[in-house]
């Protein structure tokens, strides 16, 4: 009777992460429609670039550590080294998209590119630390209030982004 009642917190879980991560890619899109309506041509170029290079560094985030904690046994040690390599891979991603800022910087005219990397490589640090987390929840199918929590900060994110884009705050939106 316990295994059951584990299988459908299980399922439960699972499904709390995907409506979340669902509502996460809604929230996006929909941001990116009121990008399209405020900001010029030159500046959702530079938004779409920075923003790429942003969300496949953050996807080197979700596998790796975060795959091995995830299916690793259990044993002393294991959480800390995965943070670890965590932050270690956070600063190899930081330092690379920092190279992609100084090289905006010295080869596009128009340094808008480079504003948006540099407003976005500090969040690499936070993603490093909600994947391990994540999958520290995952390992014990404890994650619906992280989902939960995940969803209100994006989704005050999403709103912060369309306000500020409607008052004319540009790319630093």
């Amino acid at each position: 009777m316990a295994e059951a009642g584990s299988h459908r917190a299980g399922v439960m879980s699972g499904a709390v992460g995907f409506a979340s991560r669902g509502m996460v890619q809604v929230m996006l899109f929909g941001v990116t429609v009121v990008a399209t309506r405020t900001l010029s041509v030159a500046e959702f170029g530079a938004y779409a670039l920075g923003s790429l290079l942003l969300v496949v560094a953050r996807q080197l985030f979700y596998v790796g550590p975060y795959e091995y904690l995830l299916k690793a046994p259990d044993r002393a040690g294991l959480a800390g080294a995965c943070l670890a390599a965590n932050l270690v891979q956070s600063l190899v991603l930081a330092g690379l998209l920092g190279l992609a800022w100084v090289g905006a910087r010295l080869f596009l005219a128009d340094p808008l590119v480079a504003q948006i990397l540099g407003l976005l490589i500090p969040s690499l640090f936070l993603v490093a630390l909600a994947a391990w987390y994540e999958a520290l929840l995952l390992r014990r199918v404890r994650v619906r209030r992280y989902y939960a929590t995940t969803l209100a900060g994006d989704t005050a994110g999403a709103i912060a982004a369309v306000l500020l884009l409607l008052r004319g705050w540009g790319v630093a939106a």
